[in-house]
């Protein structure tokens, strides 16, 4: 019977009791291959996970079915999944879908948890799946307001790393004007992919490079941070 509190579980309960396939006594304890899996099947398999990752795991798999009821489904868990993580990964899943083509929700949903640790920096893995242009979007969007959060600046800025590190020379001179240059009142999340990024020898990089050793000039020869980075 649907929940009537909770209009997500009641549109999932209305899917399942259209798709739930015949079995037999012979075939129950059997189990199925993935692909085999019915959409009832696949959301019955998402509500009773009880980790974040298999959550993720259960979602992506009803999003790997081209169909109407599936692309249902995922609407639904972008809008009223109690978990923003769960939220986010069924927005990448509308993009890449083209279901939708709006990053806004999206994005905003990421700068509300801005300074949420575990929404924030883990939501910036699940938006790498968005499509190129989309993500180039995101990307602009999100370099804009820069987290306080030292943990979700460093996942910021590995991100950028990673998928537009062309971007990255004024995102990495923000953070330091953000602490006036003060290099030792820098994170030691956001110092450490400071210096990753840093290790390239990328032509772009170099005025940041020298700015960060004029920083580090002005420490004590013997200082921790002076150390790793030469």
């Amino acid at each position: 019977m649907s929940d009537p509190s909770n209009p997500f579980k009641s549109l999932a309960d209305s899917l399942l009791s259209g798709t739930q396939p015949e079995t037999d006594a012979s075939s129950t304890d059997v189990e199925q291959p993935i692909a085999a899996l019915s959409l009832g099947e696949r959301i019955e398999a998402f509500f009773s996970a009880e980790l974040l990752h298999t959550r993720l795991a259960e979602l992506a798999s009803i999003g790997s079915l081209e169909d109407a009821q599936a692309n249902e489904f995922i609407y639904a868990a972008a809008e009223e999944d109690p978990d923003p993580l769960i939220r986010i990964a069924a927005m990448v899943q509308l993009l890449r879908r083209e279901t939708v083509d709006d990053t806004g929700p999206l994005l905003s949903l990421l700068t509300d948890e801005a300074e949420n640790p575990r929404v924030y920096s883990l939501g910036l893995m699940l938006i790498e799946e968005l499509p190129k242009p989309l993500l180039e979007h995101a990307i602009k969007e999100l370099e804009g307001s820069i987290p306080d959060e030292a943990v979700n600046c460093a996942a910021l800025i590995q991100l950028i790393r990673e998928t537009h590190p062309e971007r990255l020379p004024p995102l990495l001179e923000s953070c330091i004007d953000a602490l006036g240059g003060d290099l030792e009142a820098l994170d030691e999340e956001v110092w450490d992919e400071l210096v990753v990024s840093l290790a390239s020898e990328a032509s772009e990089l170099t005025t940041v490079r020298n700015r960060v050793q004029a920083g580090l000039d002005k420490l004590p020869n013997d200082h921790p941070r002076r150390l790793e980075f030469t």
